[in-house]
């Protein structure tokens, strides 16, 4: 016997026979079983107004800004910010901003994930070889990796006024400056 039905997948109206199983097409069927998140998304559209509330009340708040404060806790997260700050400094003072996660990954790899100054492996953060208030870029021809401690006593500092000839020479010739 055939009678009206509803996908249970795409909520489509159909008409089909009387079984168990309510798709509208072997496709729905298929992604039912695959356990494709479809059926997710269609929870959130039709309590979209709840969610709303829920994350406008301070509960909601409070759970969105700890899953955002544990996100940026990880490495992933933390590279995200701290390229998210440099690009914000770079566009404030007028300054390409270019470097991609890619190119960072690449220069740490070249410098061995150490400090491109002293050669520590300490948790390393990106240094401007060429500083932003001179002009210095946020691009792979000006981004180092630099240890806290390097970076913090270079300061404003032209690198020539910071390094030594050597490490100087060295650096400089990895960027092409």
């Amino acid at each position: 016997m055939r009678i009206q039905k509803t996908c249970s997948v795409g909520r489509k109206q159909y008409i089909g026979n009387q079984s168990k199983n309510s798709y509208c097409s072997p496709r729905c069927g298929m992604k039912a079983r695959r356990g494709i998140p479809l059926y997710r998304n269609l929870m959130y559209e039709s309590n979209k107004g709840a969610t709303k509330k829920y994350f406008q009340s301070d509960k909601g708040k409070s759970s969105l800004r700890r899953a955002i404060n544990s996100y940026f806790e990880t490495a992933k997260g933390r590279l995200a910010r701290m390229m998210a700050v440099q690009r914000y400094a770079a566009k404030k003072n007028g300054l390409p901003s270019s470097l991609t996660a890619k190119e960072w990954k690449q220069t740490l790899m070249d410098f061995d994930s150490r400090c491109a100054y002293c050669g520590s492996d300490k948790r390393l953060i990106q240094e401007h070889f060429i500083p932003v208030s001179k002009g210095g870029e946020y691009t792979k021809r000006n981004i180092v990796p630099a240890c806290q401690t390097c970076n913090g006593k270079k300061g404003n500092k032209h690198p020539a006024d910071f390094l030594s000839a050597e490490t100087y020479r060295r650096v400089a010739n990895y960027l092409g400056v």
